[in-house]
C-alpha cells in the first residue's frame, strides 16, 4: 500500500495521473462548435499566472482552432503587438508549440483581449498534431516578445488520460 501511494504521488508530481480533467462546452444551435478546455500555467520570468487551453473544430473549417487564454496579465510582457487581424504574430514566427515530447513547431498566432484580465492567443493545429494531442500528456506553448530580447512567455498544459471530451471537440477535424 505504501508503494502504491508513493507511485501515485510521483505520477501526480509529474502531472501524468492527476491532471485536471477536460471541460467540454457543448455546441448550441447556430453557436460555436464544441470546445474542450483544460487549465494550465503560464510563466514569464518569475511571474506565474493561470492559463487555459481551449480546442475546437468545425467540420466545414478545419484545422482545429487552438487558443491559449492567459487568465491575468503577465507583468512586463507586452501583448498589445499581438492583438488584432494584423498583429505581429500573424506575420512572424514568434509563437511555437509542442505536443507531447515532440519538438517545438512554429505557429502563426493572433491575439485578442477577451476580458479585462483575459488575453487569448489563437493558432491553427493541423490534423496530425490534433490527433497526436488526443494521446499526448502535455502541450507546451511559447511566445517570444515582439520587441527586445526578453525571455519568452511559456505556457504548459498537463493533459489527463481521459481524452473523450477532447475527441468530441475535435471530431469535425477527423480526430
Amino acid at each position: 500500500m505504501k508503494h502504491a501511494i508513493g507511485v501515485l504521488a510521483l505520477l501526480c508530481a509529474t502531472g501524468s495521473a492527476c491532471a485536471a480533467g477536460w471541460q467540454l462546452a457543448e455546441p448550441v444551435e447556430g453557436g460555436p462548435p464544441a470546445e474542450a478546455r483544460i487549465r494550465g500555467e503560464a510563466v514569464f520570468g518569475r511571474a506565474r499566472l493561470p492559463a487555459e487551453l481551449a480546442l475546437s473544430c468545425r467540420a466545414d473549417a478545419p484545422p482545429a482552432t487552438t487558443t491559449v487564454r492567459l487568465l491575468g496579465r503577465p507583468g512586463g510582457f507586452d501583448l498589445a503587438p499581438f492583438e488584432g487581424a494584423d498583429g505581429v504574430g500573424r506575420h512572424g514566427r514568434l509563437a511555437s508549440y509542442a505536443v507531447g515530447r515532440a519538438r517545438f513547431v512554429p505557429a502563426r498566432v493572433g491575439g485578442a483581449a477577451l476580458d479585462a484580465d483575459v488575453f487569448g492567443l489563437s493558432f491553427a493545429l493541423p490534423a496530425r498534431e490534433a490527433a497526436a494531442l488526443v494521446d499526448a500528456r502535455q502541450l507546451r506553448f511559447r511566445l517570444k516578445p515582439a520587441r527586445g530580447r526578453a525571455a519568452p512567455l511559456e505556457a504548459r498544459f498537463d493533459l489527463p488520460y481521459d481524452s473523450a471530451p477532447l475527441r468530441r471537440a475535435l471530431q469535425g477535424c477527423g480526430v
